[in-house]
């Protein structure tokens, strides 16, 4: 997998292909409205959530042409397939460590790591910020 050679998440990707503790499949949906979604353990519960919780699967449902589109008109940013992969596992990777720490998770929390997961895959930039990050 082309994220697990990346200097800044590939050791954590390489984490998530490889631990027994949580199976990640890849579901390509034609037309997805949501562009792509990440459901964990089956019970729609996305990001971070508000208490340790352990994904024990993770399930992407994504069509990335929806997803690009998407990222075009609300964010006039284009989005390619490993940016809206590394995406997704930057929330799955939250959600993990956030189990294993015995932290409380935040969503917003969440979607900070996965903008920064997304913008390692975003070359030179432009780059997606959070609402909350300075």
């Amino acid at each position: 997998m082309r994220l697990m050679k990346d200097p800044m998440i590939g050791a954590k990707v390489e984490y998530l292909y490889k631990t027994n503790h949580v199976e990640i499949s890849l579901d390509y949906v034609d037309g997805f409205r949501l562009g792509a979604f990440t459901d964990y353990n089956d019970n729609g519960m996305v990001g971070g959530g508000c208490s340790p919780f352990r994904p024990s699967t993770a399930t992407i449902t994504y069509d990335p042409i929806v997803a690009d589109w998407l990222m075009r008109k609300y964010k006039g940013l284009s989005m390619n397939f490993d940016q809206m992969l590394a995406h997704e596992l930057g929330h799955l990777y939250y959600a993990n460590i956030t189990y294993w720490t015995g932290q409380t998770g935040t969503k917003d929390a969440s979607d900070a790591m996965s903008l920064r997961w997304e913008n390692t895959q975003r070359g030179a930039g432009p780059y997606r910020v959070a609402p909350h990050d300075p």
